[in-house]
């Protein structure tokens, strides 16, 4: 059972990301909360998986092959699994590479959606 926090993360996720489910048959495959009840982790599957990660009021989604593990951490073994959706959309559309310093502050303000009611 999960509590309130990660039932309104699972229910938002599910409202706002809809046309996942209906246009391109993505399910769910796992939802967890961490044992404090103040992070949540959901995993949909489809031609890929999408993470969505809530935890002191920031949201990180991210993507990973259709064999990612269900698991919190980025990396299991050395290999990574998951790699953040703002990272992707920057390497497709072919923004310059940054930084590191500008894209650590590039990433400590990047907020394009947050729950609202958590």
């Amino acid at each position: 059972m999960i509590g309130r926090t990660c039932q309104e993360f699972v229910a938002q996720i599910t409202a706002h990301f809809e046309f996942l489910f209906s246009d391109y048959e993505f399910e769910l495959e796992h939802t967890e909360e961490a044992s404090a009840g103040d992070r949540c982790l959901r995993v949909l599957r489809g031609p890929f998986r999408r993470r969505f990660l809530y935890g002191k009021g920031d949201v990180e989604v991210s993507v990973g092959r259709g064999d990612a593990p269900t698991t919190w951490e980025d990396r299991t073994d050395g290999v990574r699994n998951w790699l953040q959706i703002w990272g992707v959309m920057r390497y497709i559309t072919g923004e310059p590479k940054l930084a590191s310093a500008d894209l650590m502050e590039l990433a400590s303000g990047y907020r394009k959606w947050t729950p609202m009611s958590i």
